[in-house]
């Protein structure tokens, strides 16, 4: 049997550069979050073997127990959804529009959520973003490879797969920075006590992590700027909010943990926003991330609560995505009322 391309050996380049964009991210938030240092060793069931630390120490993936140095797990199903989420991305979305940026300025001006999942959907472009997006292309299952791609699109999976891995890597970095004090470090966010337990708080937190990684990280080391690399954070919470929603509603006991990863990706987007303007971004350009992020999560939600390429009209346990966009509307909102 051939092995896949996304076996993790091919991710190790990966996980290094992602590692190195957490270690950027620490000592560039020194002075704002003060986070301890902390000399993180990331590893897979078969990475990172040869490091003492991982060879003699098998913690949960959020231990923060060592003084100094850290071992970050991550598993091997999260590689393979990795993949799955930046080849959807890159194949469906970048290669109708030609550029990732191009992309991103018809999700902030022109693509409504529900265009957006009929693009993912039948790998179809809505006239109005490219002059030939007249051929419909139906799918019945997710492809993970990268024939007949486009440069520009091979470029846009990369790019998102290292947002993905930098995210991935700085939220579990945070849950070792804030050691689970139990105290949410997101000011402003919530107008009153929060809606999930502590531990939601706690996840929604490290987050907060992964994004400054995603953000410092990839802008000093790939020179790719928050512009672009919010992909990753906004792309990893809608695709698990959506697959916690897609099961059936049978499965009741599980509805806490789908309003948990709605309410990270609400919160996540209210860090961006509330980052973006903390930064000095003017409204204009902080206005085109946000309504991008708006659409795009709430269409990819949608894509996979309701089952890909093989769309069904049951009823799931997760709300549909038009209850999605309406909340992550009014946090944007919210967001650009700051502003005037």
């Amino acid at each position: 049997m051939a092995p896949s391309r996304y076996e993790i050996v091919d991710y190790l380049d990966v996980y290094e550069k992602a590692r190195l964009n957490v270690v950027t991210m620490q000592e560039m938030s020194a002075d704002r979050q003060r986070f301890a240092p902390a000399d993180l060793v990331v590893a897979t069931d078969l990475a990172g073997l040869g490091d003492p630390r991982v060879e003699t120490v098998w913690p949960a993936v959020h231990d923060a127990s060592a003084e100094t140095d850290s071992v970050i797990w991550i598993p091997l199903m999260a590689v393979k959804q990795m993949g799955v989420v930046a080849n959807v991305f890159g194949r469906r979305l970048v290669t109708p529009a030609g550029h990732p940026a191009t992309l991103i300025d018809a999700l902030a001006y022109s693509l409504s959520w529900t265009e957006v999942l009929d693009v993912l959907r039948r790998g179809q472009q809505p006239t109005g973003l490219v002059d030939d997006a007249t051929a419909s292309h139906p799918r019945s299952r997710i492809e993970v490879d990268f024939v007949d791609m486009a440069e520009d699109a091979r470029a846009a999976v990369s790019l998102v797969e290292l947002a993905l891995a930098t995210f991935m890597v700085g939220h579990e970095a945070g849950h070792i920075y804030y050691r689970h004090t139990g105290v949410s470090p997101l000011p402003g966010i919530f107008t009153g006590p929060p809606p999930v337990p502590q531990s939601w708080v706690d996840e929604a937190s490290a987050d907060a992590v992964g994004i400054a990684a995603t953000w410092d990280g990839m802008n000093s080391n790939q020179e790719v700027s928050i512009d672009e690399s919010w992909l990753g954070p906004i792309l990893s919470l809608a695709y698990h909010a959506g697959r916690e929603a897609a099961q059936s509603p049978e499965a009741h006991q599980n509805r806490p943990a789908v309003q948990a990863w709605l309410f990270r990706l609400r919160t996540a987007l209210g860090v961006l926003g509330q980052w973006l303007r903390g930064n000095g971004f003017e409204a204009p350009r902080a206005a085109r991330i946000l309504a991008a992020a708006t659409s795009l999560a709430a269409g990819f939600y949608e894509y996979v609560r309701t089952g890909g390429d093989a769309p069904h009209q049951v009823e799931t346990l997760g709300v549909p995505g038009s209850a999605v966009y309406d909340m992550l509307e009014r946090v944007v909102l919210a967001e650009l009322h700051a502003w005037l």
